[in-house]
C-alpha cells in the first residue's frame, strides 16, 4: 500500500508512483519525491541512506558505501567545493535508479 496525503499537481503516467506517494526517512520525516520539500529533507536522513547503498551495484569485493564514496569525493575537492563533493549523491537516497560509478 502506497502512503498518500498530499496534492501534487504532476500528469499522471503508468510508470510513475502515484503523485502524492511519500516515504518514511530514518528520521520519520514524510518524503515527497515527486514534490521533495526543504523542510522534508534531513542530512541525517541523507547520511543514513547512503550509507546503505553500496556502490557499483554491490559489484565490488567488500562493501563500498555511496556515502563513503562522497566523503571521499568531498576529501578531493577544494574546500570551496567539499560541500558539493559530500552531496553530489544525494538524490540516491530516494532512487538509487541509476547504476553509474
Amino acid at each position: 500500500m502506497v502512503a498518500t496525503d498530499r496534492t501534487y499537481n504532476r500528469p499522471e503516467r503508468d510508470d510513475y508512483l502515484p503523485a502524492d506517494s511519500w516515504i518514511a526517512t530514518a528520521s520519520g520525516r514524510k518524503m515527497f519525491p515527486l514534490d521533495p520539500r526543504a523542510e522534508d529533507i534531513a542530512i541525517e536522513d541523507i547520511a543514513k541512506a547512503l550509507s546503505q547503498l553500496c556502490r557499483f551495484t554491490g559489484h565490488c569485493r567488500s562493501f563500498y558505501s555511496v556515502a563513503e564514496h562522497c566523503l571521499r569525493v568531498s576529501h578531493a575537492c577544494d574546500p570551496a567545493d567539499a560541500l558539493w563533493g559530500l552531496l553530489h549523491k544525494r538524490r540516491r537516497r530516494t532512487s538509487p535508479t541509476s547504476h553509474d560509478p
